[in-house]
């Protein structure tokens, strides 16, 4: 299992990931834009702290996260954020997000794959719900992806980052968590939704949590969260993860692993078996693909700032692995 941490775009988060990939032996790493960062950052500068960090270290995985907040002050201000608006501010960090990580992957001579993560929401106000808002943004959104993997190529063919005909920059997209607090976003909750994209070449991350809190939603709720309620116009609703892993089998190249606890966001994103999920059945599923290019990043809530939650996570998850594979 390709095993690593998350950490934001700063010096000193990537050194305490750094620290704690060697003390667990591990290989891979998730690195999480940040828009202010990026905003007074040049690229080429972000790339060489990632570069300085990673150069000497036993990382072979990389993964890139687009940047999000878990909150904002307004529907209007997360649209100029939200792929699935299509704005052309979102668009330009996006690139600048795929061009670091290419120049990391050029400057490090790495061969693996490289997922680009993004998520597709169309946050609107809750009374403005409806299938037209949902259309309208999986078509803005999924052209958005499809300009953006046009543009990962290009520069993959451009600096020579092409391995048995495959871009080693790859574009995902993520299955979203139900509750976004302040307002409703419209997409990408439901697995046959975020595989739409597969025939362009785009593959999938899936987030644990984020799958576990919809399911409960599907099952236990209805009229707080209109937003997936109108999931229900389009998607059969009893899904398990036998059904989600079976959708996206081919698909999926990165995973977001975590626990959850009911379908509200404070109960999104906890410590690994500090919830729900049954583990040993989803990490049974997954290891059935037999794909050994996945990357599984543990990504905990607040884990940037208790990385104790971090660790004690990294062990549950082995404490898993090592219970399956006993005789």
């Amino acid at each position: 299992m390709n095993l690593g941490v998350k950490c934001a775009q700063t010096k000193e988060q990537l050194e305490k990931a750094i620290s704690i990939a060697e003390k667990y032996r591990l290989q891979a790493i998730e690195i999480q834009e940040v828009f202010n960062i990026m905003e007074s950052v040049p690229t080429e500068k972000r790339a060489e702290l990632v570069i300085e960090y990673l150069k000497n270290s036993n990382i072979v995985y990389i993964a890139y996260h687009y940047p999000v907040r878990s909150r904002w002050d307004s529907v209007a201000e997360a649209k100029n954020y939200d792929l699935a608006w299509g704005s052309d501010k979102i668009i330009e960090l996006s690139k600048e997000t795929i061009k670091e990580a290419v120049f990391v992957v050029h400057r490090l001579e790495l061969d693996t794959i490289v997922p680009v993560n993004f998520h597709l929401f169309r946050f609107v106000e809750k009374d403005k719900v409806s299938r037209e808002e949902k259309e309208k943004g999986l078509e803005i959104g999924e052209d958005s992806l499809i300009q953006l993997k046009n543009y990962a190529n290009e520069l993959c063919d451009e600096y020579g980052l092409v391995k048995s005909g495959r871009p080693l920059i790859q574009i995902t997209r993520e299955n979203n968590p139900p509750d976004h607090g302040f307002a409703d976003g419209l997409l990408d909750y439901h697995p046959l939704e975020i595989i739409r994209t597969k025939e362009y070449g785009i593959k999938n991350c899936i987030d644990f949590a984020h799958f576990q809190q919809y399911i409960n939603y599907l099952r236990y709720g209805k009229g707080e969260l209109s937003g997936v309620d109108l999931d229900k116009e389009y998607y059969p609703a009893d899904i398990d993860w036998e059904f989600a892993i079976e959708t996206l089998k081919d698909n999926i190249i990165l995973v977001h692993v975590n626990d959850a606890q009911g379908y509200r966001k404070e109960g999104e994103g906890l410590e690994v078996g500090m919830g729900e999920i049954n583990y040993e059945k989803v990490l049974s599923l997954l290891q059935k693909l037999k794909n050994d290019e996945i990357i599984y990043t543990i990504e905990i809530k607040d884990g940037h700032i208790n990385w104790q939650k971090v660790e004690r996570s990294i062990q549950k998850l082995r404490y898993y692995l090592n219970r399956m594979h006993s005789p």
